[in-house]
């Protein structure tokens, strides 16, 4: 909020990892909070896992003060 993190009040967090032609690695999914801090987390299996070369995108989603927030982030094995 206001170009500050939120770490309370968030629930129903997912995330979702698709490549360019909209193939899901990881389909819609539950995250978990990491201890207090207020952070998600989900540990990906091996067969979830980034491939090289492919670029990815990653859809977060959660419930804040009672509104869906989405947020989407380009992910990639490779290095710039």
């Amino acid at each position: 909020k206001n170009s500050q993190p939120v770490t309370s009040g968030i629930t129903s967090p997912t995330i979702q990892v698709f490549d360019s032609a909209g193939n899901n690695l990881i389909a819609v999914i539950a995250m978990t909070q990491i201890g207090t801090t207020g952070t998600y987390r989900y540990l990906a299996t091996t067969s979830e896992r980034l491939v090289s070369g492919t670029a990815y995108l990653a859809r977060v989603q959660a419930t804040i003060d009672g509104a869906t927030r989405t947020w989407y982030q380009p992910c990639s094995r490779d290095s710039t």
